[in-house]
């Protein structure tokens, strides 16, 4: 009988951890039978098992995390090197910061496409062949895509929401687009002269195309919709041809444009300017907005600050790595004047002077700071220009170190 409280769960997590090692070990190598061997020997371990249960709810997201357990350092060893969704060991920074490395010696052409709603197409019969596992885990993984658990088409369009297929779905949209990169360097190879590699960077089904010629970017597209074509995905990418003058384009949510710099002495240069999309800053203020407008009638001022600050969090956290000032200080002027309308709402019959003096202090040299009091401490709002002094450190997502467990 197992205790529960008494498992040596560290111990089980170095058993994993080394069989997980080894069959990273052996995919890189391009030893198949041991990768299987090894594979069959984790999906059988009571150590992983164990770890599946401790992890999840259900028995069926248990199976899914046993799955990819033994399927994921497989093709940790295959996944091409601008590759960064839903991956150990990278973050949503590496793509960008790898665009704008592509882009930093000269105007570039670029081709982004999100592919999420296209997955509905996807072939899962061609799916599994590309995955080419042994039987057992193919019979698996075929039943919970004739169930619709993993249905990636519904995974991708919603991932905010608790998904039944969403500890596997990331590694099989990885798998599913794995090799376009390897294509559109194959091309590149064969063009005369070519000294700059064609650069494709992905993150999950989203990925963006760069080249400094205008031809070669377009052959390669036609490269890429036959890739997808082959996956069963049908699209046309050409409608999303961009160059450096242009508005730029999205990228997760950040908006990438290059700029041409000047001079008269030196050979023409160009800058890369990233900032958060104007989609993403509009879905964010009317996010703030709604909740200031729920708390227009009893609710405290101290439950509003508290409702907005894990908000503004949340969202200055993702942005603050990139060129983030403008939009933080225009966001802080809209959330003040919204929240100025939403005092006054509420104390119409007050003169100004009584609740600026309530509601509104100051902080680190800042004035109208938006602030309650919670046993006669100041609870102040988190505004996003608190975030700027953090900008600086946007050069330690540049390098992404290997998971451990795959050294």
């Amino acid at each position: 009988m197992v205790v529960w409280a008494q498992i040596n769960w560290r111990k089980l997590e170095r058993a994993v951890y080394k069989l997980q090692q080894r069959i990273y070990q052996a995919s890189s190598r391009g030893d198949v039978k041991v990768v299987r061997k090894l594979q069959k020997t984790l999906l059988n371990s009571w150590s992983a098992k164990m770890l599946a249960i401790r992890q999840v709810r259900t028995e069926y997201q248990a199976q899914q995390l046993l799955i990819k357990l033994a399927l994921e350092p497989e093709w940790e060893a295959k996944f091409e090197s601008h590759s960064y969704g839903f991956r150990p060991g990278k973050t949503y920074m590496d793509p960008i910061m790898a665009i704008k490395e592509a882009m930093r010696y000269g105007s570039k052409y670029v081709i982004s496409a999100n592919l999420a709603q296209h997955f509905e197409q996807i072939d899962y019969e061609k799916l599994l062949s590309k995955i080419n596992t042994f039987p057992k885990l193919r019979r698996q993984i075929r039943v919970g895509m004739k169930s619709g658990m993993y249905n990636l088409n519904s995974w991708l369009l919603n991932q905010e929401i608790i998904h039944p297929g969403s500890l596997l779905s990331p590694l099989l949209v990885n798998i599913a687009l794995h090799g376009m990169e390897k294509i559109v360097r194959e091309y590149g190879k064969t063009i005369p002269g070519k000294k700059e590699e064609i650069t494709l960077i992905r993150h999950g089904s989203e990925f963006a195309l760069l080249d400094s010629e205008l031809d070669v970017i377009i052959k390669a597209k036609i490269l890429i919709e036959k890739f997808l074509s082959d996956l069963g995905i049908q699209i046309n990418l050409e409608q999303t041809l961009k160059g450096a003058k242009s508005p730029g384009f999205n990228f997760l949510d950040f908006n990438i444009r290059q700029y041409e710099i000047k001079t008269h002495s030196q050979p023409q240069r160009y800058q890369t300017f990233i900032q958060p999309s104007q989609e993403a800053i509009k879905t964010h203020y009317g996010e703030l907005a709604q909740e200031i407008d729920k708390f227009k009638s009893c609710q405290s001022q101290l439950d509003l600050i508290k409702r907005l600050n894990p908000i503004i969090t949340r969202w200055s956290n993702y942005y603050f790595p990139v060129n983030s000032a403008k939009t933080f200080q225009k966001l802080d002027h809209l959330m003040t004047l919204k929240l100025i309308a939403w005092v006054k709402a509420r104390h119409n019959h007050k003169s100004t002077k009584q609740w600026v003096e309530k509601y509104f202090g100051s902080k680190d040299q800042a004035n109208w700071v938006f602030r309650a009091f919670e046993e006669s401490q100041p609870v102040y709002l988190t505004y996003h220009h608190g975030f700027l002094n953090a900008v600086k450190q946007c050069d330690i997502y540049t390098k992404t170190s290997t998971p451990n467990w795959y050294s």
